[in-house]
């Protein structure tokens, strides 16, 4: 796999594939992470997980102190995947996300950057 830094984040390719891309942001002393795509013949393989700790990485760089992000509660897996690294839901956005029966809420969730990450 090769980790390229892009203009938003990050891209991992597996030779000219694309497997896995994440955006993030600094807003003062946060991280938002605005986008953690996966495809979906590369999900459940460590790309998430490889993506997750290069941001977090970053982000202790930057000396940030919170990494923030949003979350659809029927994405079980990503929930799932966030919870193992720490996040914690701290709000709910209503009606955040369109969704097949009108509209989903979104789950922000937050969690602490330490110089560890």
């Amino acid at each position: 796999m090769k980790l390229v830094q892009t203009e938003e984040g990050f891209a991992l390719y597996k030779e000219k594939t694309l497997t896995g891309r994440c955006a993030f942001r600094q807003e003062g002393d946060c991280t938002c992470l605005s986008l953690l795509w996966i495809d979906p013949a590369w999900r459940r393989r460590g790309v998430a997980r490889l993506l997750l700790d290069r941001m977090l990485c970053e982000a202790a760089e930057w000396r940030v102190r919170t990494m923030m992000l949003e979350v659809r509660p029927s994405n079980g897996g990503a929930r799932v995947l966030y919870a193992e690294y720490g996040f914690k839901r701290i709000a709910t956005r209503p009606a955040y996300y369109p969704a097949d029966d009108g509209r989903e809420d979104a789950y922000l969730l937050s969690r602490r950057v330490s110089r560890s990450d």
